[in-house]
């Protein structure tokens, strides 16, 4: 893999064929490994001694399941590369390869995708409905959502990280924050700059990760903030314009459902699991948080 051509790399087609033939490769050294620990398991030293593939093996100064070891470990990292390589080339993101069906299961998951299913596809569909700068601000906000999304298997998977690791995997959704904060500032004449504000000030919920212990608090704050334009908005369209109404109820009804996810899943700060992972997760964790162009048929609107 290492050593192909830089057209192959870039290469979709190739890169996902490698993906699948890397991780058959692997999953066939893993089975090897078990069935000769378990051969193992059943004999004593002096039996294995004797055995006529090990003899020959040992002779040859080759020890099957050291071999066999460093097989495994050489896979690994390919698998790492190929993972990390098909997400910068084609969007194919490896989140799912970070959590199992059990997992991807986990309330702490799937009550934050319900999440995304109802309140912020209404928010996003009312965006479009209006159009013009709320609609390409609501743009960043459904990349926001799923970019943290995207990181959540990794939660119950993993011990907190340090804060250079930590850093990384947040940087898709902090991006996706001051991109939709940055448009307000940009569009100071816009008609819709009580609805670019209220984005602006809820939005950084998103960071309540950074927050803890007092994630539920900060999160009421910026609602707080986010519901002064929004209810000009409400003062102004009431019984004129039912879609702007209904979209400032919307994107507090948002914040809010964020709010009580966290509430009930992290009151105090990020839910980490208790397992130490190795460099090569992390960087496989780093790769599979960028959002692509498919994540908002996967995530919200499927």
């Amino acid at each position: 893999f290492f050593f192909r051509p830089a057209t192959q790399l870039r290469d979709p087609g190739f890169l996902l064929a490698m993906k699948s033939s890397v991780e058959a490769r692997l999953q066939d050294v893993t089975e090897r490994l078990e069935k000769l620990a378990a051969l193992a398991d059943t004999l004593n030293i002096q039996d294995i001694q004797f055995v006529p593939e090990f003899q020959g093996m040992m002779r040859a100064g080759r020890d099957p399941v050291r071999r066999l070891a460093a097989i495994t470990e050489r896979l690994e990292k390919a698998s790492v590369a190929v993972n990390v390589a098909c997400a910068r080339t084609t969007g194919t993101q490896v989140h799912r390869s970070l959590g199992d069906n059990e997992t991807l299961q986990l309330p702490l998951i799937t009550d934050f995708e319900q999440l995304m299913h109802t309140l912020l596809r209404e928010y996003l569909e009312l965006s479009q409905r209006i159009g013009g700068d709320v609609a390409a601000q609501s743009v960043f906000v459904q990349n926001g959502f799923v970019s943290f999304r995207r990181l959540l298997p990794i939660i119950p998977q993993s011990r907190e990280p340090g804060p250079k690791i930590l850093e990384r995997i947040l940087a898709p959704t902090y991006q996706c924050i001051t991109q939709a904060t940055e448009i307000r500032e940009s569009k100071a004449t816009s008609p819709f700059i009580h609805h670019l504000t209220a984005v602006q000030e809820g939005i950084p919920a998103l960071s309540w990760m950074m927050m803890a212990p007092k994630t539920v608090p900060f999160i009421q704050d910026l609602i707080e903030t986010s519901e002064f334009y929004t209810n000009k908005i409400l003062g102004e369209q009431k019984g004129k314009d039912a879609t702007q109404v209904a979209w400032a109820r919307a994107f507090i009804a948002l914040l809010k459902g964020l709010q009580a996810y966290v509430k009930l899943h992290h009151p105090t700060g990020v839910a980490w699991g208790v397992k130490v992972r190795s460099r090569d997760f992390w960087d496989s964790a780093v790769a599979a948080v960028h959002p692509s162009s498919k994540d908002a048929d996967d995530f919200i609107f499927q």
